[in-house]
């Protein structure tokens, strides 16, 4: 739900609307739940409905004129600032398709947002896409490739000169979620990875690096010292808070510990 305060002469008003995706529409028409979890729809939900299971309920920026509402498995929906009204998917005039991170990231000095997505080549992939949008809003990059494997990327770590991707092990597979598991799953054993690629750079020049098993979904900040990049994130050793990645990939349950703010 957004909600907005407006003021003028003196006066203050406020209103409040859910951000009506096709998803929430269909539901709020039916008048009860259609769609369980990663957007697939009920076994009993009717075949006429939309396949769109976006919710748009993660994060709300403003860039370039436009206020966005946010969720990282799809575009981001653009909301008319002073009704509140859902405008429809903003695609930059087709110049990116695909998921879309719920947490950009604005350059304080030029106003471009960064961006990335992850499953970029459909649920469960292992590609990543990254492009960017300037001050005006115009689309100047936007290019694919491929991680180690298929991961649950939620945030990523933007500097003055460089892009940080991390690629940690809850896993997506299509194969495992076919055979009725998690389709994400904590497995340990593949280790973490980081792309480190330069702003002015390509996706061919992302070099990766590999660590230890661990688990972030926030970054809180990032900067460059000589030829060091730092990044303030809140390291978890094992996936917290997502309850299909508290399973194995064999089905089993992994308890996570509490988590400590680490620096990397």
């Amino acid at each position: 739900m957004l909600h907005a305060f407006h003021l003028e002469n003196g006066r203050a008003s406020y209103r409040n609307r859910w951000v009506r995706t096709p998803k929430w529409q269909a539901e709020h028409d039916a008048g009860r739940a259609l769609f369980g979890g990663f957007g697939r729809k009920l076994p009993d939900a009717p075949p006429s409905i939309t396949t769109d299971g976006g919710v748009a309920n993660t994060n709300i920026i403003f860039h370039a004129g436009r206020l966005l509402a946010l969720e990282e498995g799809h575009l981001p929906t653009e909301i008319e600032s002073g009704t509140l009204n859902r405008l429809g998917y903003c695609d930059y005039k087709g110049g990116i398709s695909g998921p879309f991170t719920a947490h950009p990231k604005i350059d304080p000095v030029t106003g471009e947002m960064v961006f990335f997505g992850y499953n970029a080549t459909g649920p469960l992939t292992p590609a990543l896409s990254f492009g960017s949008v300037d001050a005006s809003g115009v689309m100047t990059r936007f290019d694919r490739f491929e991680a180690p494997y298929a991961s649950m990327v939620h945030d990523f770590i933007v500097t003055e000169n460089h892009l940080l991707f991390p690629v940690l092990p809850i896993t997506g597979s299509m194969e495992r979620a076919m055979r009725g598991k998690p389709p994400y799953a904590w497995e340990p054993e593949k280790g973490s990875y980081v792309g480190v690629m330069k702003r002015s750079g390509s996706a061919n020049d992302i070099v990766w690096f590999r660590t230890e098993s661990c688990y972030v979904f926030h970054v809180m900040n990032a900067w460059e010292e000589g030829d060091r990049i730092i990044a303030d994130v809140m390291q978890y050793e094992e996936a917290p808070l997502f309850n299909p990645s508290r399973r194995l990939a064999d089905g089993s349950k992994e308890i996570p510990r509490a988590a400590v703010p680490l620096e990397f």
